[in-house]
């Protein structure tokens, strides 16, 4: 029987390779050697097995600040998360796309994703307003969320530490 790790594992292959659009649910059956059907026992349809493959994906890319340790400064904790997000976009174009698709085609993914990272925020740097943290992301959003990665450039930290003075997190 397959897994779905081995169906994810298997979809960013042929992602990789071929493009999202390039890629049907019947290549990723095909490359395993199981009927489309093994695939929609795991993932309902091909908007659902892509949206697990970017986000897994970005999971891992942001696996160094899921592992930053409280008392980390707000300064610390959004640099962590602005600066992979840029790495990740310079580093695989591919797997970048398709999260941003995602991103901004599906709003449960979106809401996933930024609850995700509002709890991280709030447990790595002891802030106890959920509304709080959602509105520093928010502040911030020009530096993570991917419908603005056409114009992060050399000057990405500088425009950062610029925001950074003008903001009062006391």
């Amino acid at each position: 029987m397959t897994s779905k790790t081995e169906i994810m594992d298997t979809a960013e292959c042929l992602l990789l390779k071929n493009g999202l659009k390039a890629v049907s649910l019947y290549d990723v059956a095909d490359a395993l050697q199981v009927s489309q059907p093994a695939i929609y026992k795991h993932f309902k349809n091909k908007q659902n097995l892509w949206a697990a493959v970017a986000l897994r994906w970005m999971d891992e890319t942001l696996d160094d600040l899921w592992k930053l340790p409280p008392g980390t400064s707000l300064h610390d904790w959004l640099w962590t998360l602005l600066s992979r997000k840029k790495t990740s976009r310079d580093a695989n174009p591919a797997l970048f796309d398709s999260y941003a698709h995602y991103i901004e085609t599906t709003p449960d993914f979106l809401n996933s994703h930024m609850v995700r990272l509002a709890e991280s925020l709030s447990a790595t740097c002891s802030i106890t307003d959920p509304t709080r943290a959602q509105a520093i992301l928010r502040a911030f959003t020009w530096f993570h969320n991917p419908y603005f990665s056409k114009d992060w450039d050399d000057t990405y930290q500088e425009k950062f530490e610029k925001l950074w003075v003008c903001c009062h997190f006391d």
